[in-house]
């Protein structure tokens, strides 16, 4: 089942701990900018201090514990691997949440795009490449390089969705 983002539940800034991510799930977030939801941060985030600064953050324990909590949205088959439909469907829904404008064509092309990608050719995921992938998801929509904003984007996120 597809959720909209008027039917997921409210959550205050108060909730959020990292004022960044107030930004990420204000729905108005785009109206009247000239470039994208953080397109001006990525820049800076692709200087060698800040490439480190971001694989850093790919081991850090309390991103790792994130990435594995929100890996729970996730239906897993006997062999605990996670397929294309489970992955594409969770896929919908984030872009649903971040990008609302995109209509669901472009979310379901997204979302094939991405399985490629995160997949290698594989005909389902193991958790390592799903964590790899989730981790992905958070370096891409977190404009800093703390360990808090990151955990603070997927947990509320996972909220989000669940």
């Amino acid at each position: 089942m597809a959720l909209t983002s008027m039917q997921l539940p409210p959550i205050s800034a108060a909730a959020m701990t990292h004022p960044s991510v107030a930004l990420v799930f204000d729905p108005q977030r785009d109206a009247g900018l000239d470039t994208a939801y953080g397109a001006d941060a990525r820049a800076r985030m692709e200087t060698a201090a800040a490439r480190a600064a971001r694989e850093a953050l790919r081991v850090d324990p309390s991103v790792q514990d994130a990435v594995y909590r929100f890996s729970f949205l996730y239906d897993r088959d006997a062999d605990g691997l996670v397929n294309a439909e489970t992955y594409r469907a969770v896929h919908a829904r984030v872009m649903a949440l971040l990008l609302p404008s995109f209509a669901e064509d472009e979310r379901r092309e997204s979302g094939l795009r991405d399985w490629v990608k995160v997949t290698h050719g594989h005909p389902r995921l193991d958790y390592s490449a799903l964590a790899a992938a989730t981790f992905e998801l958070a370096d891409r929509w977190t404009v800093g390089v703390e360990a808090d904003e990151m955990v603070t984007f997927l947990e509320v996120l996972r909220f989000r969705l669940r």
